[in-house]
């Protein structure tokens, strides 16, 4: 009798109550996107081409990250 006792308990706790996770997601804030400020044609004129396409490919870069992030941000809002 023991060792039903103890194969049952045994294989009650080797199976255990196994129930399927449920993920909560705290929704988080979006900060405001910050006014960044423009460059006018004449500021152009001082910085040399190479560099200037560096800083627009820079800025197209973090734009898209951005953009990502607000995407990701977005997600934690939706209800199931």
């Amino acid at each position: 009798m023991t060792n039903l006792i103890t194969i049952g308990s045994l294989l009650l706790l080797l199976t255990g109550c196994a129930c399927d996770p449920v993920y909560v997601t705290n929704p988080l804030d979006r900060p405001e996107r910050p006014i960044l400020p423009r460059i006018t044609p004449e500021d152009a004129d001082a910085i040399p081409y190479p560099v200037w396409t560096k800083l627009v490919q820079r800025n197209d870069a973090m734009k898209n990250y951005t953009e990502q992030l607000e995407v990701i941000i977005d997600a934690t809002h939706e209800s199931e």
